[in-house]
């Protein structure tokens, strides 16, 4: 179980990148939709963010370890998975933007209940 939330997660957070490329932001009320703008606006913000965390999780993936290396192991791995916390920061900020798009209060909560659970499962 661990394994398949592991590469879900990994995959999740891979295709976000190339999702973010595409998807316009709202600047002093206008709403920007050419992509190089979006392009430059994804490298100012949350690239940095993205890189630090998606980088690790792909080396580790498919780099072995042999098992002297174990305590500076643990200590990586641990400093990925308290990067991972940064990811949540994204998470809350996108599931926000789209419970605002509800007028609903039924809709919302059910948003709102979805975004506990993401957060739990992430």
């Amino acid at each position: 179980f661990t394994l398949v939330m592991g590469w879900l997660a990994l995959i999740y957070w891979t295709l976000n990148v190339a999702n973010s490329l595409t998807v316009g932001y709202i600047k002093d009320g206008i709403t920007i939709m050419h992509p190089r703008l979006i392009i430059s606006n994804y490298f100012r913000g949350w690239f940095i963010v993205d890189f630090i965390v998606l980088t690790p999780d792909w080396i580790f993936t498919f780099m072995p370890f042999e098992g002297s290396d174990s305590v500076q192991l643990l200590r990586i791995v641990r400093l990925s998975r308290s990067i991972r916390l940064i990811r949540m920061l994204k998470l809350k900020w996108i599931l926000e933007a789209v419970n605002d798009l509800f007028d609903s209060e039924h809709l919302s909560i059910i948003m709102n209940v979805l975004r506990m659970v993401s957060t739990l499962v992430i």
